[in-house]
């Protein structure tokens, strides 16, 4: 998804390194059990989903939320999911408008602080270059931190998901025995 404010997205559409899950199972099987463990409590905010998208987390980061989205294919007998992670556009989208619609209502609070009888430089000269220069830095900054939540956020899911259907975590499934 094309991000309104910045460009520089390319990390943000490229897939986090999540290991695919082989499950022993069928798709709509694996559907059923993650929606019964939803309505537990045990993976809060998924929705099952139809054809290759076998469901979806709500709400991983903060304040952008993003979605853990899995698809499958199949792999033999049983089925691969692979994750996703993306971000939703509507959060990022309010945050751009009130950065926007709070600037020049600043200008006209600011000039009754300094009032322009103090034979003071105008206030939009100054104010303005102070609040909007630091606008891309702050946007960078809030997208890397929450990009992070979600990632760590994503992991605990797909942590989840593999004590569900009793897979072994990756480094222990990695380590010989």
């Amino acid at each position: 998804m094309d991000d309104p404010i910045t460009h520089d997205n390319a990390a943000e559409r490229e897939s986090p390194e999540f290991s695919d899950l082989v499950i022993d199972q069928s798709p709509d099987e694996i559907r059923r059990r993650l929606d019964i463990a939803a309505r537990r409590g045990r993976i809060p905010g998924l929705h099952p989903g139809t054809g290759d998208r076998l469901f979806h987390v709500d709400g991983c980061g903060t304040p952008f939320d993003h979605h853990l989205i899995a698809t499958w294919t199949p792999a033999g007998n049983s089925t691969r999911v692979s994750f996703t992670l993306e971000r939703q556009r509507r959060i990022p989208l309010i945050f751009a408008a009130l950065l926007v619609a709070t600037v020049w209502p600043g200008v006209y609070f600011m000039d009754q602080l300094i009032p322009g009888e103090w034979n003071w430089i105008r206030t939009e000269y100054w104010y303005l270059p102070l609040t909007i220069l630091p606008i891309p830095w702050f946007w960078r900054s809030t997208a890397r931190k929450s990009r992070q939540i979600a990632m760590e956020d994503a992991c605990s899911i797909v942590g989840k998901i593999r004590t569900e259907f009793g897979l072994q975590p990756e480094d222990e499934a990695a380590t010989p025995a």
